[in-house]
């Protein structure tokens, strides 16, 4: 009876263990559960809402959060600034009107001085348009963006661009732009549809009068130049319609040649002449003489009737004029003759221009009276007329040779 009562109190003991147990695992379940639903209510993101004042509404939270702008990188300042070219143009006043250039091979300058450094070269009749002016030099900038100083003379507006037709003098058409050019002669040609040959012919000879040397063998041609009587021409061909093309490039008629030397009587003095050549036109006056070079071209180093530079034009002239055989180059002929007052100058005085006003003589020309001075123009191309007064602010001194 004992045993059985242990036996009945053991199993009560054992029962109650197995609640107990039981309550305390479902009790930690709870709990467990309990403590990962508050953490997990913690995780759960706020909805995005909307913000508004009477100034702003926001949409977005995410733009309210307190975002540091990030700096821009250093390659791409660029981008957001904006640079001013060039330097100051001091006096220069702004136009901004187009013009046509005015001159074969026109230099665009660096700076505005004759002797600065050439940044590129325009063609004649090309479109420019002038940024700024003063002076005598205009700031142009080129249809390539090319950007310089020129002289102001070399610019015409666009009414005197377009060249004009030069009507023949015949009735004979007009030659065309082809590799052949068949050009009305003096004389009448049996067929209009006839070509005019060329073969190759070496001499020297001598004009007879004074001539205009052209672009083509015949009349219909433009005037390049006018060659006095007695001056020397290098004939490389002759034409088939009696025409000569000399190493410049330039024709002759040949009706006007000599394969005669000029006497020395008729030139003043051939002592002094450059290259045995001396021809002393008495049948024009000075200023008509010197006028006569008008359109040659510049070539630097050169002094004949076909082509000079400034100082070479002053020495072709005085020798073939005057007998006078003056040096080649602007510097050295300040030695010659004497010194005069520039505001006196009279015609036959040469003219000494320090454009850079460095102290040194960097061109010459010639003063024929009437306010005009005669010279070879690099910037121009050519043998130039200029208005004295225009050129004053440059004028180193004068020089009186005779």
């Amino acid at each position: 009876m004992q045993y059985d009562n242990m036996i009945s109190k053991n199993v009560a003991m054992r029962i109650v263990s197995f609640v107990t147990g039981c309550a305390v695992t479902v009790a930690g379940f709870s709990v467990s559960h309990l403590g990962a639903a508050e953490q997990i209510s913690l995780q759960v993101p706020v909805d995005p809402t909307v913000i508004s004042n009477e100034r702003s509404v926001i949409e977005d939270a995410s733009l309210c959060l307190n975002r540091a702008v990030p700096e821009p990188e250093a390659d791409s300042l660029d981008d957001y600034t904006l640079y001013l070219t060039g330097e100051p143009e001091s006096e220069f006043e702004f136009d901004g009107t187009y013009y046509y250039v005015n001159g074969t091979d026109v230099h665009l300058r660096s700076i505005p001085s004759a002797n600065s450094e050439v940044v590129a070269n325009l063609v004649n009749e090309e479109k420019v348009v002038r940024v700024s002016y003063y002076g005598n030099w205009s700031y142009v900038r080129s249809s390539s963006g090319a950007e310089g100083y020129c002289f102001t003379s070399l610019l015409i507006d666009e009414a005197s661009a377009t060249p004009t037709p030069t009507p023949s003098p015949t009735p004979t058409p007009s030659p065309t732009p082809t590799p052949t050019r068949a050009p009305a002669t003096p004389t009448p040609v049996p067929s209009t549809t006839s070509s005019v040959s060329e073969s190759s012919y070496s001499a020297m000879l001598y004009t007879t009068t004074t001539i205009n040397a052209r672009s083509g063998p015949g009349t219909n041609y433009r005037s390049i130049t006018k060659l006095p009587g007695g001056t020397a021409v290098n004939v490389v061909a002759q034409t088939s319609n009696g025409w000569y093309k000399l190493d410049s490039g330039y024709y002759i008629s040949a009706s006007y040649t000599t394969s005669s030397a000029p006497s020395s009587s008729s030139s003043s003095s051939s002592s002094g002449s450059s290259g045995g050549s001396a021809t002393h036109d008495t049948n024009a006056a000075f200023a008509d003489y010197v006028k006569s070079f008008l359109g040659i071209p510049y070539r630097y180093a050169a002094s004949s009737a076909t082509a000079c530079d400034c100082s070479g034009l002053v020495k072709y002239v005085y020798a073939n004029y005057y007998g006078i055989n003056l040096p080649h180059g602007a510097n050295s002929m300040l030695k010659y003759g004497t010194s005069i007052d520039p505001s006196s100058v009279q015609c036959g005085d040469l003219v000494f221009f320090d454009y850079d006003r460095d102290g040194r003589v960097d061109h010459v020309g010639i003063y024929i009276g009437s306010n005009t001075v005669i010279h070879a123009s690099e910037s121009r191309g050519k043998v130039v007329s200029t208005a004295y007064s225009s050129m004053t602010y440059a004028v180193a001194c004068a020089r009186r040779v005779l």
